[in-house]
């Protein structure tokens, strides 16, 4: 029997993308694995036996961002388990396969074409300003000061055309008067959007990882800019990595790191020329090895100082994992897909 990695899906349409792609990543290392459970839905990519139950030992992993790829695998080699069980964000380049493997695992029965139409003197900006930056805010993902935009816009040269979501009207009129000769696109739905940003000859992207996966997807793009800043700095979310320095299309512009609470004093600020500086990709590159290396090397050094308190700790954490698995002797009863 082959191996299954389910997965559980939480949120929207880019979230749902990088849990299955967080999936495949623990499939591509056992041998005949399968990745069942997924439902892309604006892709129209779906299992097509989401509704078949799991059979076996079934092992349960709930997880953010940051995943052991290579210890799940393992419990799958040794067949200590036959399926797993998971419900992740994984945000995080290491589980994602090249740009051109992605689009085909997204744009299985059709080419990627369509969308509106952005011409080569032109720079897509996306826009990600929704009414839940007031009415929910959440403080990874922040709405971009409008210097922002102008610092893109300088940096490429190009006419802008800004796409996305703009519910917020000061905000909306702010853009217009600051930039009077840009084109406006009104979004669509969400497959049209995404398309659009993946044909974009440059891409300017906001705080989103619906835009980020569609810019990263654009094979024929020339320049992609994006913010090192709320859910995309490594300072605020050491446990997301999203910033490609390795990758000549991508340009990055810094901001001081902020939570976002959607406060007024926080929206009144997005009409101030906020300071807003490039990173080089050696510079990019130099930020996730001096956040890596506090996350790792604090680990390290507590466990190598108190070696004893450490094994305690993880023989406790065993222990518990044992309890809500009812011990690996038995088997977790089959259950519904879903």
């Amino acid at each position: 029997m082959n191996k299954i990695i389910y997965v559980r899906h939480q949120e929207r349409s880019g979230n749902r993308v990088f849990q299955y792609l967080a999936a495949g990543a623990i499939a591509n290392r056992v041998a005949g694995a399968e990745v069942r459970g997924y439902d892309l839905d604006i892709f129209n990519v779906r299992d097509p036996r989401l509704e078949e139950p799991l059979h076996g030992r079934i092992l349960d992993v709930e997880a953010g961002h940051d995943l052991n790829v290579g210890r799940l695998a393992y419990y799958l080699n040794s067949d200590l388990f036959d399926a797993i069980s998971l419900k992740c964000w994984g945000m995080r380049l290491e589980y994602m396969p090249t740009p051109a493997v992605a689009r085909d695992l997204l744009f299985r029965e059709r080419r990627p074409g369509g969308g509106a139409p952005i011409g080569p003197d032109e720079i897509l900006l996306h826009v990600r300003a929704g009414g839940e930056f007031t009415s929910n805010p959440h403080p990874d993902y922040p709405l971009l000061p409008v210097s922002y935009y102008a610092a893109a816009i300088s940096l490429s040269g190009k006419k802008p055309v800004f796409i996305g979501q703009v519910d917020y009207e000061r905000y909306r009129d702010k853009l217009m008067s600051a930039f009077p000769g840009a084109r406006f696109i009104q979004p669509a739905d969400p497959l049209s959007d995404f398309k659009t940003i993946m044909s974009a000859p440059q891409i300017v992207c906001s705080v989103s990882s619906f835009c980020w996966l569609a810019a990263w997807m654009a094979l024929d793009a020339k320049q992609i800019i994006m913010p090192v800043y709320g859910l995309f700095d490594p300072r605020q979310r050491p446990d997301v990595d999203l910033i490609p320095h390795n990758d000549p299309r991508f340009s990055f512009l810094a901001l001081d790191r902020e939570e976002w609470r959607g406060s007024a004093q926080q929206m009144k600020a997005l009409e101030d020329d906020r300071s807003v500086w490039r990173l080089s990709p050696s510079q990019a590159r130099e930020l996730k090895a001096e956040i890596a290396f506090r996350t790792e090397s604090v680990a390290g050094r507590w466990s190598a100082t108190r070696p004893t308190r450490h094994r305690n700790l993880l023989i406790n954490r065993l222990k518990r994992a044992l309890i809500r698995l009812g011990g690996l002797t038995r088997s977790r009863k089959a259950v519904p897909a879903g």
